[in-house]
């Protein structure tokens, strides 16, 4: 993936019913090998809830070293059923081990859909797993305007919280700066460019937009 596609290098494993037991699994047991991991309505009740087991002395000694983690779980509704295979009972006792446990480094959310049910709980919960790891990730647009040191602060603080460094994308702060212009706000264009041109030194089209400051100035 990596050689075919544009990637960070920041990986997020996204895993539903048997999909977020896979999930677990290797949250538990190869941790470092992914940033963050959103785990839906997992089937932890599989193998004698194994995973339960594992997960309870695996949480007292890792250093996860700031991993995410989100947990959803679906509304079941209560219907006759081989308490073996109980979806519920399992999800809420890995939740149980989370709040007990206070696994260092750490940050994880858990969430109950109320509105959804097994099947219908992926989407919704997706979205939210990926608002939650990148929580307060967001700029607004007419405040960078005003104030462009706001985007570099924030992308610290998301490089801060994820542990990965993290720098707002060339295309991004070229738009930035751009709009900028528009808005007859040039020294505040100059800030992004600048940054892009830090972050991006080889890029021609961030010198052309350098050189465009300078002829209208």
């Amino acid at each position: 993936m990596d050689k075919n596609y544009r990637t960070s290098g920041y990986n997020i494993l996204n895993g539903h019913s048997f999909g977020g037991l896979t999930a677990t699994n290797i949250l538990l047991h190869h941790t470092k090998l992914l940033n963050s991991y959103v785990i839906i309505d997992p089937s932890l009740w599989w193998d004698n809830e194994i995973m339960i087991k594992k997960a309870d002395s695996v949480f007292n000694k890792k250093d996860v070293e700031n991993r995410n983690i989100y947990v959803a779980i679906a509304n079941k509704i209560s219907i006759p059923q081989d308490t073996t295979t109980d979806m519920a009972r399992g999800i809420r006792r890995f939740e149980k081990l989370l709040k007990e446990k206070k696994t260092k480094n750490l940050r994880w959310a858990f969430k109950f859909y109320d509105n959804e049910d097994h099947g219908t709980i992926p989407i919704p919960a997706e979205y939210d797993g990926l608002r939650f790891i990148f929580k307060e990730h967001l700029v607004q647009v007419k405040q960078a305007i005003q104030n462009p040191d706001l985007v570099k602060e924030q992308y610290q603080k998301l490089s801060k919280d994820t542990g990965f460094s993290f720098l707002p994308t060339e295309s991004y702060l070229d738009w930035m700066g751009n709009y900028c212009l528009q808005n007859d706000k040039t020294e505040q264009a100059i800030s992004f460019f600048t940054l892009a041109n830090k972050f991006y030194p080889q890029s021609k089209n961030i010198y052309s937009s350098l050189e465009s400051i300078h002829k209208i100035r």
